[in-house]
């Protein structure tokens, strides 16, 4: 279970900072997406409940360079490889590897095979911003290639924030994921 955690952190601390790594995609920049060093991925996402946001950003997802692992990583605003990201941000994951076509069921404990899910209303003030987690709900998976992973989501947990409990948010959105890095594996229970 440790493990599945570290992988869900990595969308929150990995993914904004290692935009890039060796893999060579053709077009120069070697994030191995292929997209030619322009914005990562696309994200709509809504939150209602017990407080509301939305957002339209960036979508891009890592996958364990031993394929152990998967990370979605949903950001407001663009950002562009190597680049850093504020606003927003949903992450999902879990620990195995990327993915195919399907419905996934998101839940805040089970098998490996299950995705957590978590939203953070704005990264770069995640002391005063707000934050759900202990999700359940859906990942659906429309389309999925080593370079790009498209789908739709729904989670419903309890929202926090510094103040304490604020209710039930219902999160969701939809993505179009490009390939932002080999998460590394090592170092993790």
């Amino acid at each position: 279970m440790p493990r599945f955690f570290a992988t869900l952190l990595l969308c929150f601390v990995l993914l904004p900072f290692a935009a890039c790594d060796s893999n060579s995609d053709g077009d120069g920049n070697g994030n191995g997406n292929g997209n030619g060093g322009s914005t990562i991925g696309s994200s709509n996402v809504t939150v209602s409940g017990a407080f509301s946001d939305s957002f339209s950003g960036n979508a891009a997802f890592g996958v364990g360079e031993d394929g152990s692992s998967f990370s979605l990583a949903l950001f407001e605003g663009n950002l562009t490889a190597g680049g850093t990201t504020s606003g927003g941000l949903v992450g999902i994951g879990r620990n195995e590897g990327r993915p195919g076509e399907g419905t996934f069921q998101i839940t805040a404990s089970g098998s490996a095979m299950d995705f957590a899910a978590a939203y953070i209303s704005d990264f770069s003030n995640t002391t005063g911003g707000m934050f759900v987690g202990s999700a359940t709900g859906t990942l659906t998976i429309t389309s999925s290639t080593s370079g790009r992973v498209a789908g739709s989501f729904t989670f419903t947990g309890q929202a926090a924030s510094t103040s304490g409990p604020l209710g039930e948010v219902t999160v969701q959105g939809t993505f179009t994921a490009d390939l932002a890095s080999t998460i590394p594996s090592t170092g993790f229970p």
